[in-house]
């Protein structure tokens, strides 16, 4: 499989389908009834269930196997960041044998945004990790995922090392 590519219309209806799940005023309430941790939590959890379902549906757009190469499935990733994360920029960085390694920055996030705009203070959570771990199960690979630098902090943006492998099937 070459690189992967979506129609405009088929990028657009993704992105549709998917922007309707960005509601966060039940996390609002949640937090109001059982306190920001029970709040936290199921946002964190909905959030990687919702990646799961968007990496679901964008290999059926592309037409891709449920066990995509190791290839294919960075290639899936990358149209993921472009369809549903705005402001990104990656770079591969060298690579073991069977991984891949990207540096992934986030210079406009969504989920930041979000926050920003909902007021929530203090140490609240960042779904983008729980959502790419969506991705990722849904891609069948198994990720280090790990979060270098965070914009709620500071920085001018969230910057992510992610070394991805082919998770190994289960003998029957």
């Amino acid at each position: 499989m070459g690189v992967v590519q979506l129609s405009r219309e088929t990028a657009d209806s993704l992105r549709g389908e998917f922007s309707a799940v960005d509601d966060t005023e039940w996390v609002l309430r949640l937090a109001r009834q059982k306190g920001w941790r029970q709040a936290n939590s199921s946002y964190l959890e909905s959030m990687r269930a919702r990646g799961a379902k968007e990496m679901t549906a964008l290999m059926d757009a592309a037409d891709v196997e449920k066990r995509p190469s190791l290839y294919e499935a960075e290639q899936l990733l990358l149209v993921a960041l472009s369809l549903w994360v705005s402001g990104i920029s990656f770079k591969a960085l060298p690579a073991d044998e069977g991984e891949a390694h990207l540096e992934i920055r986030v210079i406009d996030c969504p989920t930041f945004n979000r926050i920003e705009t909902a007021s929530w203070r203090g140490v609240t959570a960042c779904g983008n990790w729980h959502h790419r771990q969506g991705w990722y199960e849904a891609l069948g690979l198994d990720a280090e995922d790990t979060l270098l630098r965070e914009k709620k902090w500071g920085y001018g943006a969230c910057v992510i090392d992610v070394k991805l492998r082919l998770r190994e099937q289960a003998s029957a």
